[in-house]
């Protein structure tokens, strides 16, 4: 029971990594092409949303997996 609880604790922490990895990298694109045609300043708001996710979603399953185990 417990070693099936800590794979799902895993597969959850590896995804939220890849899906904070993926969208930063399409805030980065958009950075980047916002950039080209000479606008600016809105992409900081998305990239600081992004951080804050990713920053919740990577301590929140190390709390969780802390708290089980």
């Amino acid at each position: 029971m417990q070693e099936d609880l800590q794979k799902v604790l895993g597969l959850g922490l590896w995804t939220a990594t890849g899906t904070c990895i993926l969208s930063l990298l399409l805030v980065a694109g958009h950075m980047a092409i916002t950039h080209r045609r000479g606008e600016g300043g809105e992409h900081v708001q998305g990239l600081k949303w992004v951080a804050a996710g990713c920053l919740l979603a990577g301590s929140a399953s190390l709390i969780a997996k802390a708290v089980v185990f």
